[in-house]
């Protein structure tokens, strides 16, 4: 089973193996991946652990960077448009309302989808869960 490079698995590795797996989809601004900051430590070791549970992970984000992924940790990484934010211009917000995003979250089918942030991105978040019927 996965688990941290030259390590036997720990006993909440194992358990997490034995759950049912999950299909998780989450909006999150700004993006943890090119953005420093704890914040973003803690977002990217939240998906090493979905991936150590086996769950299936869509993570939709606004992101202008040249390093911007399209995979991490096992999820795949949307990257979607943005603008700077006037008060903070190192930070991409996004309101997430695109047919792109809305048309990717129904191919997926989420168990549930997930939000993560300070900005605006939780409008579309929350449309898209009321129209997916998703918690």
């Amino acid at each position: 089973p996965p688990c941290t490079p030259g390590l036997a698995p720990s006993s909440a590795d194992l358990e997490l193996l034995r759950g049912p797996t999950r299909k998780i989809a989450i909006l999150v601004e700004p993006s943890p991946f090119t953005h420093v900051s704890g914040y973003a430590n803690r977002f990217q070791t939240l998906l090493e652990g979905l991936e150590t549970a086996g769950d299936k992970v869509l993570v939709v984000t606004p992101d202008h960077s040249k390093e911007r992924p399209t995979r991490f940790a096992g999820a795949r990484v949307m990257n979607i448009k943005g603008f700077r934010f006037p008060l903070y211009p190192a930070i991409t917000l996004s309101l997430g309302f695109s047919p792109r995003v809305f048309h990717a979250l129904r191919q997926f089918d989420p168990d549930v989808i997930h939000v993560s942030s300070p900005g605006f991105i939780v409008l579309g978040a929350l449309l898209y869960a009321r129209l997916l019927r998703k918690p």
